[in-house]
């Protein structure tokens, strides 16, 4: 994920695998929901899996890169006007105006996988056109003062980090360290993918694993972390199915 970023830009790269297999531990406990060993082990084993795969493009659009600027128009009459044009402001040769615009006509909040769970902890969530950070277009951010997550990519793994997040800020024991949060939010995201069955490009998540990694960070607390996430959101949807069902 290093040109397209859900949060802002990564550190030094780290190979993520290595640091996993070398600090993974199971004895740390954090109160609340606590995932047993086999939990841990699936998650452990998701992140071996994603190490394993090769690279490829990510495809992964930003709609803040689609802008509006004012041109000037010859009428008929020759007299001249002003209109606003679309634009690419983007380095990505690859993007299409056309497609950026479709696609975020096109993206449906309400069809997003797990938005359920989003619904049920009443996270806000919408998508924006002007979603920006320091350093250009994020794809996706959560503000936890309005309990909201914004996209600007239809990518479904984007939104699973973003959700991953507000689930870290409601857990107790949230460890608040940029890199740790972030190893967090997409290790949950592609061990959610796993257990939902939905695509991801399993090389641009482990490149963004890569790029927050630091020898520094405890990978026994990331994969303790993640199962708990994990853990509660089988738990949301579990209650929200229960409470269908009853209905």
């Amino acid at each position: 994920m290093a040109k397209e970023k859900r949060a802002e830009s990564a550190g030094r790269h780290f190979c993520f695998y290595e640091y996993l297999y070398r600090d993974y531990t199971y004895q740390k406990k954090i109160l609340g929901i606590v995932p047993d060993k086999a939990v841990k082990d699936h998650v452990y084993k998701v992140g071996k899996k994603l190490s394993s795969t090769k690279p490829k493009a990510n495809g992964e659009i930003s709609f803040s890169d689609l802008i509006y600027d004012i041109k000037p128009v010859l009428n008929g009459n020759k007299s001249l006007s002003y209109e606003y044009v679309p634009m690419l402001n983007t380095k990505n040769s690859r993007a299409a105006l056309d497609e950026h615009i479709r696609r975020f006509n096109k993206f449906d909040i309400n069809k997003l996988p797990l938005i359920d769970v989003a619904n049920y902890l009443s996270i806000k969530v919408e998508k924006s056109k002007v979603l920006n950070g320091k350093d250009g277009g994020l794809l996706g951010q959560y503000r936890s003062s309005e309990n909201k997550i914004i996209l600007s990519s239809d990518y479904k793994p984007t939104f699973l980090h973003e959700l991953a997040h507000a689930v870290d800020s409601m857990l107790p024991g949230k460890i608040c360290e940029k890199h740790f949060e972030e190893l967090v939010a997409e290790y949950s995201a592609a061990v959610l993918c796993k257990e939902y069955n939905i695509r991801i490009n399993a090389s641009a998540s482990l490149e963004y694993l890569d790029g927050y990694s630091s020898s520094e960070i405890d990978i026994g607390k990331v994969v303790e972390r993640v199962a708990m996430i994990y853990e509660f959101v089988k738990r949301c949807r579990e209650e929200i199915q229960n409470a269908a069902g009853n209905a």
